[in-house]
């Protein structure tokens, strides 16, 4: 109080706080009746946890971007790995963007060839931290260095399997040097939950035999594209087939691609269990064996034939022209 009498005896305008031991004098009446005013305001904003107009971040208020152009801004990023992972460090919300751009593929490598459990340790860790739907396209990459291929029922424990089927949002499926007949006949239990979504299917020197291979494509009824590179027919197994499932209605319509595919058989099979094919694309590369039944089947929408031979190549612009 001493500070301020001295400042009111210098002429100066003393200067009150909010603080409660501090008393209001040696102003007018007016003044005094504001302060009271607002103290009593406050109080009662407090007692009621309203906050004061202007205590929001100034961040919250000028320096938030549009939904819309984070999204572009993810978009142009989307495959460079690095710069997604400091983008998502940036803010929550930049990261609640980044996350389906930074787990969309899931790769499945051999990376440690005498713990054959130990590879499947990214399935369980995105499924514990619920980012299994974010998953899209799922990758198992099996060098053909050696023929133990660690993809196989031996690598699934059972939480293993229980995480691997919480992926029910995978769109593109690519396996390399998959043996198919290890997974025969149970294979539905293994892939069935890819069904509904999964759109494109890659298989890159799978190992079964034609019937196989069939029964392991009619498990996605959804599918569009088919790529197939290089079948090894499996004859030293003899395992049981599992049941064909029959499409619903012809689905696929987009691209069939075959490289150094002999098996004439599967394809008269699978244009049967379709019910008849939509390709918009086929490319057949060193197919030595092509049924005139696939260019029938494929007439009415057929935009596009490639034949390559040999290195040689000769493409087909229409369906008209294929014919």
């Amino acid at each position: 109080m001493e500070s301020i009498s001295s400042a009111s005896s210098m002429g100066l305008s003393p200067v009150y706080t909010d603080d409660s031991d501090l008393r209001v004098v040696g102003m007018n009446l007016s003044n005094r009746m504001a302060i009271v005013w607002n103290r009593g305001k406050a109080r009662i904003n407090r007692l009621l946890r309203i906050a004061p107009p202007m205590t929001r971040a100034m961040h919250d208020l000028t320096y938030r971007f549009p939904p819309e152009l984070t999204e572009m801004i993810i978009a142009h990023l989307s495959g460079d790995l690095h710069a997604l992972k400091a983008f998502s460090l940036t803010c929550r919300e930049w990261y609640i963007a980044a996350v389906p751009h930074l787990h969309h593929t899931l790769t499945l490598k051999d990376t440690v060839p005498e713990k054959i459990h130990d590879k499947l340790k990214p399935v369980s860790k995105l499924d514990e931290l619920g980012l299994a739907p974010h998953v899209k396209e799922i990758r198992v990459m099996q060098p053909r260095r050696t023929a133990n291929f660690w993809f196989k029922p031996q690598a699934f424990s059972r939480h293993d399997l229980r995480h691997f089927s919480a992926f029910t949002n995978v769109q593109v499926l690519i396996l390399q040097n998959m043996d198919i007949s290890s997974f025969m006949p149970n294979v539905d239990r293994y892939f069935g939950h890819l069904s509904p979504t999964l759109r494109t299917i890659v298989l890159g020197q799978p190992r079964c035999t034609p019937r196989q291979l069939l029964s392991f494509l009619s498990l996605f009824s959804n599918l569009d594209d088919i790529y197939i590179y290089s079948p090894i027919r499996e004859t030293t197994k003899v395992v049981h087939d599992s049941e064909l499932v029959l499409f619903s209605s012809p689905k696929l319509r987009g691209r069939l691609e075959l490289s150094d595919f002999t098996w004439v058989e599967t394809l008269k099979d699978l244009i049967t269990l379709c019910g008849g094919l939509r390709f918009r694309d086929v490319d057949l590369r060193d197919a030595v064996s092509c049924p005139p039944s696939l260019l029938e089947a494929c007439a009415e929408t057929l935009e596009t034939l490639r034949f390559s031979m040999a290195g040689k190549k000769l493409n087909v612009g229409s369906s008209a022209d294929s014919s």
